[in-house]
């Protein structure tokens, strides 16, 4: 094996690798890549909105839900009346193209260091942010996002989570064998891995990460963020008494239990007994400010 004098370069501050700079400020998009997509005019055929959802994607490393971006894209190609560019795609294109204005600049992370992960779940799309912290200021090192398909978009929320982390171990998986990951989520993640009666994806999922260092922390709330909220009732149930909570993270997420009592029950007997079920399952949780909610005076005092 011989290197090529033409295609290497030693002693340098700053080189292009891969179609991106890199640096002693850390990893950089091309510019010419940049340059391209904000000069780039409104699409008109169906294959100028695949030539700017290609270059999307090879800046997508550098583009928060880059999959979520890309939505309104392809439904302008699914109009019937064949008009692909209207005032949302606009819309999304020119904020695109403001998110570019900004310097895009990912870390490179020291040997070693815990990294962190923040998750989110759509209805199309899963996406992730890996970062490295530093004087207690996280710094960006790489997004990840993905399309669902149909199959996978009638997961639960949760699986949606654990598919996700999946998702991201098979793009960044240097990362995960040299580091240890931080997972930070509201989800119990680890308990739906845990669980006995897992379904089979989830079983294999689980065995995946065994190899990595991969731990869970609950994202605590930032200041001003919205509280969590639990709404308790019972149900309309003629074959017995029967509660469901419903829960509603800062994020906007629902998350809907029910349980079935064995006896019966007045009203605020039973909503008493969802009283009960949804504290519980806050402290699963790990749910540190909770306001609830319920039809009976006497429950909530």
């Amino acid at each position: 094996m011989r290197l090529n004098p033409k295609k290497c370069a030693f002693g340098v501050s700053s080189g292009q690798f891969l179609g991106q700079i890199v640096n002693k400020r850390g990893i950089e998009p091309s510019p010419s890549k940049m340059e391209a997509l904000r000069n780039m005019l409104d699409p008109r055929t169906h294959r100028d909105v695949r030539v700017l959802t290609g270059q999307i994607t090879a800046l997508s490393r550098f583009i928060s839900r880059s999959s979520d971006c890309c939505k309104p894209f392809f439904q302008g190609i699914r109009n019937n009346d064949g008009n692909i560019w209207r005032p949302k795609q606009r819309e999304v294109f020119e904020q695109l193209k403001k998110c570019l204005a900004s310097p895009l600049t990912l870390t490179i992370p020291k040997q070693g260091e815990p990294l962190y992960l923040y998750m989110a779940v759509t209805e199309i799309a899963v996406s992730a942010v890996l970062l490295r912290e530093e004087n207690l200021i996280q710094q960006l090192i790489f997004y990840v996002s993905k399309c669902l398909i149909e199959a996978e978009k009638r997961y639960p929320l949760a699986e949606k989570l654990v598919s996700a982390l999946l998702t991201v171990k098979r793009k960044l998986r240097p990362y995960f064998e040299t580091h240890t990951i931080i997972v930070l989520t509201t989800q119990p993640i680890r308990t739906v891995m845990s669980k006995p009666d897992l379904s089979g994806r989830v079983t294999k999922w689980a065995i995946k990460f065994g190899a990595f260092d991969i731990r869970y922390q609950p994202r605590t709330a930032q200041k001003g963020q919205a509280q969590w909220e639990l709404y308790v009732d019972r149900p309309s149930n003629h074959a017995g008494a029967g509660v469901r909570v419903i829960f509603s993270s800062p994020e906007g997420v629902d998350l809907k239990y029910s349980m079935r009592l064995d006896f019966l029950a007045s009203n605020n007997v039973a909503e008493y007994e969802a009283l009960v079920f949804g504290l519980q399952l806050a402290w699963m949780l790990k749910v540190r400010r909770l306001a609830v909610h319920s039809d009976s005076r006497l429950i909530v005092s």
